[in-house]
């Protein structure tokens, strides 16, 4: 029951984010509903993304890597390939999860974590620093479980960015 809830939720909040709720927001794409960790993403107008990860599992080892515009893979591999940025977009772990050994059926827990791309320090690392716009990829393939992660490439675009043309830089 616990599961299917989240599948309908995940579902709802993709299909909000795609029909352009909450102006300014930039359709996601949901991970797979069927994985005790599932994330996604919303790109905002303020040059940002909140990064949502639902975790049915007792580990916080999950993690979101992405890239910005394309950029090539940054981070040496680790066994499941090279990496894209890393922010610390990790799982949280309920506190009610069990103890000891992994585990994929705890209480679910949700985390959202929002990175902000458009700060001064941030605008800079952009491979197109002065567009206003930029796509989004992220994926999952950090995690203790590799059939409990979906590492395919989702994407979201955010926009705000350019100082110029927005007025703001997402500099808020």
């Amino acid at each position: 029951m616990r599961k299917n809830a989240g599948r309908i939720a995940a579902t709802m909040l993709a299909t909000g984010v795609g029909m352009g709720l909450a102006g300014g927001i930039a359709g996601a794409e949901a991970s797979n509903p069927d994985l005790p960790v599932r994330y996604d993403a919303k790109g905002t107008d303020r040059c940002s993304v909140d990064f949502t990860i639902h975790n049915d599992t007792n580990s916080d080892a999950h993690e979101i890597d992405f890239r910005v515009d394309g950029e090539p893979l940054i981070n040496p591999g680790v066994g499941s390939g090279d990496l894209g940025r890393l922010a610390g977009l990790k799982a949280a772990v309920h506190p009610e999860a069990p103890k000891g050994g992994y585990r994929s059926d705890a209480p679910t827990q949700t985390v959202i974590h929002t990175v902000k791309l458009g700060t001064p320090d941030q605008l800079v690392t952009l491979p197109n620093p002065l567009s206003d716009t930029h796509k989004v990829e992220y994926r999952m393939i950090l995690g203790p479980e590799a059939d409990h992660r979906d590492g395919d490439w989702h994407e979201v675009t955010i926009s705000g960015c350019n100082p110029i043309q927005s007025g703001s830089a997402g500099l808020f």
